[in-house]
């Protein structure tokens, strides 16, 4: 009985120091809560990508779109007074090359049903036109890649109503834009005067695409070249998509033209190349193709663009800015293929957007455009900026000169795209008169050749 009641205290004993033991565990203070890491509040801005889908000018305007967004977001997108933003892209076919209409609806569903806050659109004045009458009538900022500047001839009569257009960098048809792809063809018929050894009027022959951007050219090409020691001895204007130009070319032969001045937006300008060096037509082959911007084209054409020469925006072979290469590397990267101007013209107008959302420091479309007429930053063409809204002519459009975005004209030389302008040599004084910008004395980019005279051309005109 003793044995048993000493166990007992023990056993006691022991209850009595766990409980005392948990008892202190449980009214020891609580530790420190952790605090968690502030999350960044990050909002979506939509941007539509609305253009010809179907075809290489609406294909390269997504996916230059699609570089400049990725770049944004990965870097943790954009901040707009305070608040960090991402960029959603919404694709949509707006078939602009063959149906206003399509267009027009498009960008009416893009509004109102995918209801995207921003929008790129087009890649044809036609096209453009009825999309912008959309886009104003619900006060959406939209950037047209428009082949001309008539889009924003509504800016200089209704200054309120239009004021969220803007034409961006890859249009190269604005009324001084003109004078560049002209430019392009300069070093064309200098060459052919010192090759020739004459005083006589290099003869020039427009052949374009029958469209209103082309228009536009047709009637510069008419009033610079006699200025310029030249004499056009015809328009020919086939259509945008023209598989067959063997009647056109033959009839330029005939009129003894020495220079075709070519203005082709779509898969028309591949013909042209083609039956051209088919048919070994003597007269230098130069000014707008896009297609031939493609470094494909080579192959594409059996070589037969060779010693042809065309306008564009930027080229692997200079530095416009520090953009330039970092844009054709990760294009060629992701595609394996090199970017035509409707790239440049997305990824450059991406880049140009969020900069106005960011000197804004708001949203709202009122406030966005007053920041984008203060933009000044550098893209894959140079220092992008639009002429401000009070521009007497083309308010809202790509700024072009020699100290803001150049332009190129890039020559096929044996299986290479060389840039051969600007060639350092200032505007002959016709163009300066009409309203070109001066300056271009000494303007050669690095990585710039002279022009080569299709050897066939020679050999004809020398007989």
């Amino acid at each position: 009985m003793k044995k048993a009641n000493k166990w007992c205290m023990v056993i006691g004993a022991c209850l009595v120091l766990l409980v005392a033991a948990f008892g202190c565990a449980k009214e020891a203070p609580p530790a420190a809560p952790t605090t968690p890491a502030p999350t960044e509040e990050v909002g979506t801005i939509k941007i539509g990508i609305l253009g010809p889908m179907k075809f290489l000018s609406g294909e390269d305007e997504w996916k230059g779109a699609l570089l400049a967004a990725e770049e944004i977001n990965a870097a943790g997108g954009i901040d707009v007074g305070g608040k960090m933003y991402k960029l959603e892209l919404i694709q949509k076919d707006d078939n602009c090359f063959l149906s206003s209409t399509d267009a027009a609806a498009a960008v009416e569903t893009a509004i109102t049903v995918d209801k995207i806050n921003f929008m790129i659109i087009g890649g044809r004045t036609e096209g453009v036109l009825a999309e912008q009458e959309i886009a104003m009538d619900h006060k959406v900022i939209c950037l047209g890649i428009s082949q001309s500047h008539i889009p924003n001839q509504g800016i200089v009569k209704d200054y309120e109503r239009y004021k969220y257009y803007f034409n961006n960098g890859g249009c190269m048809c604005t009324p001084l834009y003109c004078y560049f792809q002209i430019a392009g063809v300069l070093p064309v018929i200098a060459a052919l005067k010192e090759e020739l050894g004459t005083a006589e009027p290099i003869k020039v022959a427009y052949l374009a695409e029958k469209a209103v951007w082309a228009d536009i050219i047709g009637d510069i090409t008419d009033k610079v070249m006699p200025g310029v020691g030249c004499e056009v001895v015809g328009h020919w204007r086939p259509s945008h998509m023209a598989t067959d130009v063997s009647v056109e070319l033959t009839q330029i032969k005939d009129a003894g033209a020495q220079v075709i001045f070519e203005i082709f937006s779509s898969e028309g300008g591949n013909a042209v190349t083609r039956q051209w060096g088919e048919l070994k037509i003597p007269a230098a082959l130069g000014g707008c193709n896009v297609v031939a911007m493609r470094d494909t084209y080579w192959e594409d054409t059996n070589h037969l663009c060779n010693y042809e020469s065309y306008s564009d925006t930027a080229n692997p072979n200079v530095v416009l800015s520090e953009k330039t290469q970092p844009f054709f590397k990760a294009f060629v990267a992701r595609w394996e293929t090199s970017p035509t101007w409707t790239a440049f013209g997305s990824y450059d107008g991406i880049l140009m957007l969020t900069e106005g959302m960011k000197i804004a420091g708001a949203l709202d479309t009122d406030s966005v455009v007053a920041g984008m007429e203060q933009v000044n930053t550098p893209t894959v063409g140079g220092m992008g900026a639009w002429w401000p809204g009070d521009h007497p002519v083309q308010p809202h459009s790509i700024r072009w000169g020699p100290d803001t975005i150049t332009g190129l004209a890039v020559q096929w030389q044996d299986g290479k795209q060389m840039p051969i302008w600007p060639d350092g040599n200032e505007f002959p004084q016709i163009m300066l008169d009409l309203g070109c910008p001066a300056g271009w004395e000494g303007v050669r980019h690095e990585g710039t050749v002279d022009y080569q005279l299709p050897p066939w051309v020679v050999e004809y005109w020398k007989k």
